[in-house]
């Protein structure tokens, strides 16, 4: 499986994040709303070493992610998820996950490439850490981000790409994060995209006794690629279906899942 998905990757060199690279404008909401399904009973150790869990991990979650836009080439956005973790041999658990609240800017357009910058701040849904579900405590992201159209065998396509930083309070690692992901359409109404999404913790937080094996560890590195299809159902409303895979981690878990959902400009 990890295969598969490096080599697809490798076959589309040239697309990000679940939403779309379309700004809002003034007035207008985009919205996107995400079925994320994951499970696994293996994970990467701090050595990189693959083990065992002893301990079936499934993790289903709803994510919702809106921008709305405030003023031209400006735009607030936010996340909210609600995720549920049901595990073999440690307790089951559920709730809402950390929040994030951002704004997205437009910067400059230079030779057909968009640049955007996003600044976030992660604000805890309750204080405290609770392995796998939150970290609890406030954080920034600091991110920049270029997407460009183009032709490919005269198909439309496009490239979005995003680098940035993300810092936390007390225990959680600081990460750098990488994004790549290529969009091609293969009719006007549907395209095929494929990601690389890399999460590099820095690896200067905290040591917890009560860290997940799998998920939310204060000291993780994860490469996670996937590939979705996309369908334009009407107007600017799509509906997508994806498979992913963890490719490379440190304290977190391996394996994949499936994500499903719909987003729309309005």
């Amino acid at each position: 499986m990890k295969l598969f998905f490096l080599i697809i990757a490798a076959l589309f060199p040239f697309l990000l994040y679940s939403d779309t690279p379309v700004m809002p404008e003034k007035g207008h909401i985009l919205l996107d709303i995400k079925y994320y399904d994951y499970h696994t009973d293996h994970f990467w150790g701090q050595s990189g070493r693959h083990l065992p869990t002893y301990n079936k991990f499934q993790q289903r979650e709803g994510i919702c992610y809106l921008e709305y836009g405030v003023m031209p080439c400006n735009a607030f956005t936010a996340k909210i998820a609600y995720a549920r973790f049901k595990q073999t041999v440690n307790r089951n658990s559920q709730g809402v996950r950390d929040y994030e609240f951002g704004w997205r800017s437009h910067l400059l357009t230079w030779k057909g490439n968009f640049v955007t910058s996003h600044v976030n701040v992660i604000i805890p849904s309750k204080a405290g850490y609770r392995a796998p579900l939150r970290y609890g405590t406030y954080g920034l992201g600091i991110n920049l981000r270029s997407y460009r159209y183009f032709h490919l065998f005269n198909h439309l396509c496009y490239y979005d790409a995003k680098i940035g930083y993300r810092l936390y309070e007390k225990y959680p690692s600081d990460q750098f994060r990488f994004e790549i992901k290529y969009g091609y359409f293969l009719f006007p109404r549907l395209k095929i995209l494929t990601d690389l999404d890399l999460i590099y913790g820095v690896f200067n937080g905290d040591m917890r006794f009560d860290a997940s094996l799998v998920e939310l560890n204060p000291n993780f590195r994860l490469l996670k690629g996937s590939i979705q299809a996309e369908y334009c159902l009407f107007g600017c409303t799509y509906a997508y279906f994806g498979l992913f895979q963890h490719l490379w981690g440190r304290n977190v878990g391996s394996s994949g899942g499936l994500f499903t959902g719909i987003y729309g400009l309005y």
